[in-house]
Order: C-alpha cells, then sequence, then structure tokens
C-alpha cells in the first residue's frame, strides 16, 4: 500500500466530509456545535403533581471542615528585637 490509498473511516470520515460540505470556517466557528446550542427550549405550565419538602439533610459547613488540634504558645520578646526601627534586613 502506497501514501495516499488509505480510506478514512469513522470519525476521521466525518470530519472530511464536514469540510466538504462546509469548508474550514465550519471547524472554526464549530457551526455543527451551534446547530444544537441553537435549539429552544419549550417551557410547558403543567402542574407538577405530588410535591414532597425534604429536610436538609447535609451537614453544617462547620461539621465537614476537618480539625487539627491547637496548641497555645506564649512567647515572651524583648521591646528591642521587637521594635521595627531596630531592623537589619532591608526592607
Amino acid at each position: 500500500m502506497e501514501v495516499g490509498d488509505k480510506h478514512p473511516s469513522g470519525t476521521s470520515l466525518k470530519l472530511l466530509s464536514l469540510l466538504d460540505r462546509k469548508g474550514l470556517e465550519a471547524l472554526a466557528t464549530g457551526a455543527k456545535e451551534r446547530r444544537f446550542m441553537a435549539k429552544k427550549i419549550i417551557y410547558t405550565d403543567e402542574t407538577l403533581g405530588d410535591v414532597a419538602v425534604i429536610a436538609d439533610f447535609l451537614p453544617a459547613p462547620a461539621d465537614l471542615a476537618l480539625r487539627d488540634d491547637v496548641i497555645n504558645i506564649t512567647l515572651a520578646l524583648s521591646k528591642s528585637s521587637v521594635d521595627p526601627r531596630n531592623r537589619s534586613c532591608p526592607g
């Protein structure tokens, strides 16, 4: 079999036929997809039948958060070590 003797099938065939029918712009603009997105939704005014209100079964966000053990630390620093005018690093 020489180069160019292969025959496309499946998705390749669909892509090539779309190119033949619509041109390269169809691929760039998504012409096929627009056809499906342009379908109008028709709403009807119907009764819903028996509707039951379900109690909230989801846990509270605080219950979902993972909590880590907390350790309190008291730190005593001298005033000269905390004084912002006494910084040795440029900032």
